[in-house]
């Protein structure tokens, strides 16, 4: 049978091919030509739209990306809805992403574009920057800038934020004495949405000498974090809020039993960490009324929680001076734990180094330094940590700041850090010929050091070289 015509024209040619075609090859391509039909329909799309709109699209695709934790495509989404001219809300939201993503110098790069220094700025990002600030760092000066970046936030709109913004606000005004009246305000702010806050709000009234409000605020705090811990008894925050909430009625033998139940139950050793910044507190609070052995007995039973504790040790060192009357009492507590053993004996050794230094028993101090430096290197640190501490609360104690600090520069000789409290020490004790020779060190191996030139300036204006002085205190030129 003969075969039928082809038929002529076009549609005629395209029989033909389709007659002679290889299906299988066709259908092997049809992936790619639906990916050009659907590019091409996204493009005829693209044309019809706005560049707002556009962006408006990429935004929202962004945002359900970063939700569905795709930061990647959560990236290059938001790339493109953000831009020059665009809301800065979408700058914002690829800084996060970007953040997400594992970049965080391209989102700090972002928020130092949306909140640069002295501006207002984007709330959410000054909130954001202040936030980062904090966990970075929490010397003076990062304090102040992260102070004066939440202000700031506040004064914008920052919507759900705005409680915790206020109640992070509050807790930097409380912890200054020349900022602390303007705690309360930020503090009530937070309180309903952030119940943390009440606590600080305690503490305001309590610093400020309201025993009765600051009982009244604990209360409320009380009830909601042990309501908390109830309905949720594998939650740790709400116990430990719940403690600290005891601490503010003066309730510290309840509060000690809320942790200890809990270590007992658990085995979790936030719960030691946490019962010994409680015994630390309860000997603050019964400092004034108490007799030696009843604090000493609190410390013992802090340091039997937890050891490491430099709070509890630098309590016990004041205890420790030479001439104290329950001297004998406090060394006598560290034999009886060295006597007990454990897993971390190395701050009572420390601590018992440091007490034979004030003694002059060189035998001892060795022994116990050796062993306290066998058992964990990073007593030294913990010395210099002390030291430094010691030097800037608000009446200094130098004398004791330098025992500890020589034993840190007579483990590392070389550590600038170590040498530069030393310095600080020699300085404040009227030495300034020894303090010269441990800052003279620091200055050439760490001359960025805060505070280096202006303690240098004091040591020549006091070994009598004004000329010298002047220079350091003169602005440092550029390197």
């Amino acid at each position: 049978m003969r075969p039928p015509t082809a038929p002529a024209g076009t549609a005629g040619r395209v029989r033909r091919w389709w007659v002679g075609r290889d299906r299988r090859a066709l259908l092997y391509g049809l992936p790619a030509l639906l990916a050009a039909g659907v590019a091409a329909a996204a493009a005829g799309v693209a044309l019809n739209q706005s560049p707002r709109e556009l962006q408006a699209r990429y935004a929202a695709e962004g945002q359900a990306a970063f939700r569905a934790k795709d930061y990647p495509r959560a990236v290059t989404c938001l790339e493109r809805a953000a831009g020059p001219g665009t809301d800065p809300d979408a700058t914002y939201r690829l800084a996060l992403a970007a953040e997400a993503a594992g970049d965080p110098g391209r989102a700090a790069a972002l928020m130092r574009e949306l909140a640069p220094t002295n501006t207002a700025g984007y709330a959410a990002a000054q909130y954001w920057t202040a936030r980062r600030l904090l966990a970075a760092a929490a010397d003076p000066r990062t304090v102040a800038e992260a102070k004066a970046r939440l202000a700031a936030a506040l004064d914008g709109d920052l919507g759900a934020d705005a409680p915790a913004a206020h109640g992070l606000l509050g807790k930097l005004y409380l912890a200054d004495p020349r900022t602390r009246d303007d705690a309360e305000f930020h503090l009530r702010k937070a309180v309903a949405a952030v119940p943390l806050a009440r606590l600080d709000l305690a503490r305001f009234h309590l610093l400020k000498g309201n025993a009765d409000a600051a009982r009244q605020e604990a209360a409320v705090a009380v009830r909601h974090f042990r309501d908390r811990a109830k309905a949720d008894p594998a939650g740790v925050a709400a116990y430990l809020a719940w403690a600290d909430a005891l601490t503010y009625q003066d309730d510290f033998p309840a509060a000690v039993g809320v942790l200890e139940e809990r270590l007992a139950t658990t085995a979790d050793p936030v719960y030691r960490t946490a019962l010994g910044k409680l015994y630390a507190g309860w000997h603050d609070a019964r400092r004034v009324a108490a007799p030696p052995a009843e604090l000493l007995s609190l410390l013992d039973k802090g340091l039997g929680h937890d050891p490491a504790n430099t709070d509890l040790l630098n309590r016990l060192l004041g205890h420790l001076r030479v001439g104290g009357p329950d001297a004998g009492a406090a060394r006598k507590g560290l034999h009886e734990l060295l006597a007990k053993g454990g897993t971390n004996l190395a701050p009572v050794h420390f601590a018992l180094a440091v007490d034979a230094r004030g003694r002059g028993d060189v035998a001892a101090e060795r022994v116990h330094l050796e062993q306290a430096f066998r058992l964990d290197p990073k007593t030294a640190t913990v010395a210099n940590n002390l030291a430094w501490v010691l030097l800037h609360q608000p009446e200094p104690d130098a004398a004791r700041a330098l025992i500890l600090a020589d034993l840190a520069v007579t483990r590392e000789p070389a550590n600038a850090n170590f040498r530069d409290t030393r310095g600080r020490a020699y300085l404040v004790l009227g030495r300034p010929a020894d303090a010269l020779a441990d800052l003279d060190v620091v200055h050439a191996h760490a001359p960025d050091t805060p505070g280096l030139r202006a303690a240098l300036a004091d040591v020549y204006e006091r070994l009598g070289q004004p000329a010298v002085a002047a220079a350091y205190r003169a602005p440092e030129p550029k390197r």
